[in-house]
């Protein structure tokens, strides 16, 4: 089923199901999971977290509009279903391609190219600056096999450690 969902004022916890989905989560501090399907979620006043289960590595790819690092909006990572991810708790480390270390936890956030350029073997998830891209690959080998988690429309701020959660 593809819906229209609006969470309006105050602090919700919107689950697009499946489908296809555009999700708007107005003001507050909003938890928006567009789950299965290729979503459209609109993030809006507030310290909004996306939560991300599986997408990248199933086939689905969200688009996100309006995340705000200086509403302390956050990109949440299901550990569960990431093959590889650190568990549950991690703090992330947000680091560029060229001093990226092997663990788990890194963010690498570089260009496309740069990110292309890791083959460390357990950094799992990356943001690609020039494309607006969040990426997840499973075997850490960034030159193939990487999927689209999100497509970032409009980044407002720069990606900090507390930009990303291992829920």
């Amino acid at each position: 089923m593809n819906d229209t969902i609006a969470g309006l004022a105050g602090n919700d916890n919107i689950d697009g199901g499946d489908g296809s989905d555009r999700i708007d989560a107005g003001a507050g501090d909003d938890t928006v999971d567009g789950s299965d399907g290729d979503d459209t979620i609109v993030g809006g006043g507030g310290a909004d977290q996306f939560i991300f289960t599986g997408e990248g590595s199933n086939g689905d790819t969200e688009s996100v509009t309006a995340f705000n690092v200086g509403q302390s909006d956050v990109f949440a990572l299901t550990s569960s279903v990431y093959s590889g991810a650190p568990p549950v708790g991690t703090t992330a480390l947000v680091t560029n391609a060229a001093d990226a270390v092997d663990q788990a936890n890194n963010i690498i956030v570089d260009t496309s190219a740069n990110i292309a350029e890791v083959s460390l073997g357990n950094n799992r998830f990356a943001y690609a600056t020039d494309t607006g891209e969040l990426l997840f690959d499973s075997d850490g080998n960034w030159a193939d096999g990487r999927g689209t988690i999100a497509e970032i429309t409009t980044l407002n701020g720069t990606l900090v450690n507390a930009s990303f959660a291992f829920v």
